[in-house]
Formats: C-alpha cells, structure tokens, sequence
C-alpha cells in the first residue's frame, strides 16, 4: 500500500452520518423518482427490464459493495479497492472516471427539475424561448447546494434528508392519485399484450440499468459513517430492496393513466399527475407533485454534490493530484476547493449543453455521457471483486455494465444527425477524460 494511502486514515473528518442517514443516502442518490417516467415510456416491457437490470446488476452490486466495504472498511469504497487490486493509475482513472460521470448527472437532474417547471407554466411549443430563465434557475440551485455542502454533511444532510421526504411524497402522491384513476377509467395499457423492442428502446435500457448504480457512492463515505464495516453493507441490502420495488411499481402506476407512448421520459411524472388529477376532480395534483419535486431535487442533488467531492480529495492524498484537491476548510473540514470547481464545471456543462440544442436532447447527450462514464469504473469494480472472489456477482455485474454501455451509444430516434450525436457524447467524453491525464501527478515513491 502506497504511504500516501496510508495517511487518508489521518483526515480530520466528522463521523457524522449513521445508518438511518446511510439508508436515506443511498435511497435518494439510486432511487430517482423522475426516472420512473422513462421507464415507463418504454412500455410494459420497461417491468421486465427492471427486473433483469435488479436481479443481474443491482443485487450483484450490493452483494459487492456489502463485501469488498467489509474487507476495506475505510474511505475510499471502490476507488480504494481497486487500487489494492490493479494500482494507483487504474484506480486514478476510475475514480476520475466516475467523478466525471456525477458531473454530467448533475445537469441531468437540474435539467429535469427545469422540464417538470416548465410544463406547468409554459406551453411545450414555447419552452425553448425561455432558455435563459432557465440556465438561470439551474446555475443559481447549483451553487445554493455547493454553499450549503461547504459547511459539511452536518448540515448538508438535513437538506439530503428533507429533499428525499418531499421527492418520495411527491411518487406517493403520484402513485395514489394513478391508483385511483385506474380504479374510475380502468388501466390504460394492457399489461399481458406482447413486448415491442426496437432501437429506441435498447437507448433507454441503458439509463434503467444506470437507475441501479450509486451504492458504491456511500462506501466512498467511510470516514465519515459511524461504525462503516457493519453500517455500510446494512446499509446497502435496506435501501436495494426500497429502490427496487419503487422503480418496479412505479413505472406500472404511471401506465396505468397513460400509453407508454404519450408518456415524456424526462417530466412524465408531472404529466401523468395532471392527466389523473382531472380525471379525479383535482386539478391541483399537478402542481403540488411539480413542487414537491422540484424542491425535492435540492436533497437529491445536494447528496451528490457532496458525497462526489471526495473523490478527487482521495486522490489527492494518494498523491495522483495536486494536494490542494485535499485541502479542508479550516473550520468546516469539508473539501471546499472541490466542491467550488465542481460548481464551476457544472455550470460550463449546462452552457454547453443547452447551447443549439433542445432540453430534451440535451438532457438525453449528458445522461448517455454520464451514463458511459461511470460504467468503467463500476466494472473495474466489478473485476476487483473477481479478485477477491466474488465471481458470480463480478461476472453479473461486468456484463450488464458492457450491454449499457454499448446501448448508451444508440441516440434518440428523433435526432436528426447520428454522427453529431456520438461526435458530442465521445468527444466530450475523450476531452475530459484526457484533461485528467494531464492533471495526473504519479507519486515520486510508492511502497507495497
């Protein structure tokens, strides 16, 4: 183990976090209720789906990730293991990997809090002239987020743990408010018909096995859960099951009051609770489910900003970068000079992103980046396990990850020019990844 390795265990960090907070954690950075609707607009085939992607990737990680946090108990999760398995560099180009793939979430999620907003004020025809407000809105709860991690989970956890209550209030109500109007008008789409599949709907497969990742992100924690070789892995088996059954359910819900076809994959829930709230006589489900998301999204995105950040500060104490990734606020002992560059890559992403293109299609290039990126670390994850000796949930896991990752690159059926859709998602992709190379510090002395 490399020296630098070795003084991660000195960090000044508050164990602040303990397993109800754990649990909640890992809930609202997997569980995204607004990726429900995606799902749904695949269709009845979208159950069957989930239930491949829960029991060949989602219980294999768990079954990882409960393992490998038990033999490495410390910071660093998946980052650390890999690196006691292949070295420092593949362990750095992990872990930038994946800490690139949450920043391209990020928008992703900023973007569907502006799609839900906008469906209720503004007519789809005429959302695209309202770019400005927009971008405005999604930097301003950027950096009201990063401020707020700043100070620390001490603080920031309560905005993680108010946002997920409110967030999973809303897929509540949603789903009550579908139950009903099936119960009046019947089930809208018939469940026990065949299954199309066709090249859109591989595209979409990608984001419904990517909906199962995120548990590897509370083990990065490790410093800062109470008791983490008995906490994580409970942790992990509490909130799969939640997830799981929300994803599964959900996406028949909301099939329940509309056609997979009619369903927006990015502010479906919205519509499908207009569309439920007048046929029961409440027009104000709309709205309420629109805000109670939208607030909800600072929990969701405050839990990634934060937990995130700890990756280039990790690496940073391995030596693979500047030491100032690692530095700590005096007083706060959070990685405030990450969390501030994090903010600024952000915003430059969400320019970029909506810059000549719609919000859709913005939404669908970030997510398939994001999507693409942290996959390579998942199934370097994955093959640490192999090492260690679990094989079957390795081999599980390595194999859906390779099938989404080549979904991923199918762009959606209504864009215009392939060539530009894959020039966007891979170059950016190349771009970033090799601006990480040349950030790389290899250490001067390493020991084993």
């Amino acid at each position: 183990m490399s020296s630098a390795a070795t003084s991660s265990r000195g960090l000044p960090l508050r164990r602040d976090l303990g397993l109800a907070d754990l649990v909640w954690l890992n809930i609202l950075v997997v569980l995204g209720v607004q990726a429900i609707a995606m799902a749904a607009h695949i269709g009845p085939l979208a159950v069957v789906l989930h239930v491949i992607s829960a029991l060949c990737f989602f219980v294999p990680s768990v079954h990882v990730v409960a393992s490998l946090s038990k033999r490495f108990p410390g910071e660093g999760g998946f980052y650390t293991w890999v690196r006691e398995s292949f070295g420092l560099l593949p362990a750095f180009l992990c872990g930038w990997s994946w800490w690139l793939g949450i920043m391209f979430f990020l928008p992703v999620m900023l973007l569907q809090a502006a799609a839900v907003t906008l469906r209720i004020f503004i007519d789809t025809r005429q959302a695209e002239q309202h770019t400005g407000i927009e971008l405005v809105a999604c930097v301003g709860v950027l950096w009201v987020v990063t401020t707020a991690n700043c100070y620390g989970f001490r603080f920031a956890r309560f905005i993680n743990d108010s946002g997920s209550a409110l967030m999973y209030a809303a897929g509540v109500l949603v789903f009550i408010g579908c139950g009903m109007s099936a119960v009046k008008r019947g089930f809208v789409t018939p469940l026990g018909r065949e299954l199309p599949f066709d090249i859109g709907t591989l595209g979409l497969w990608a984001q419904i096995a990517m909906s199962y990742g995120g548990l590897e992100m509370g083990s990065i924690l490790g410093k800062e859960i109470r008791n983490p070789s008995k906490t994580i892995p409970r942790a992990a088996w509490l909130s799969a099951a939640a997830c799981a059954a929300g994803y599964i359910f959900g996406s028949i819900s909301l099939m329940a009051v509309l056609r997979p076809i009619d369903i927006d994959p990015v502010s479906g829930l919205v519509q499908v609770a207009s569309v439920a709230g007048t046929s029961l006589g409440w027009p104000w489900l709309g709205f309420t489910t629109m805000a109670l998301l939208v607030v909800g999204t600072l929990g969701r995105l405050s839990a990634h900003v934060g937990a995130v950040a700890r990756m280039p500060m990790l690496m940073a104490l391995d030596g693979a970068l500047s030491p100032r990734f690692a530095e700590l606020h005096p007083r706060w002992k959070t990685p405030y000079i990450v969390l501030l560059l994090q903010a600024c890559l952000c915003t430059m992403l969400l320019v970029l992103a909506r810059s000549g293109e719609t919000l859709r299609h913005a939404w669908q290039i970030l997510m398939d980046m994001s999507i693409l990126t942290i996959f390579v670390p998942l199934i370097c994850m994955f093959a640490a396990a192999w090492r260690f000796g679990n094989r079957l949930s390795a081999a599980a896991g390595i194999s859906i990850s390779v099938l989404s990752m080549a979904s991923a690159l199918v762009p959606p059926t209504e864009y215009e020019s392939l060539f530009l859709f894959e020039l966007k998602v891979i170059g950016g992709i190349v771009l970033l990844m090799s601006v990480g190379m040349m950030v790389y510090r290899r250490p001067q002395s390493v020991t084993r």
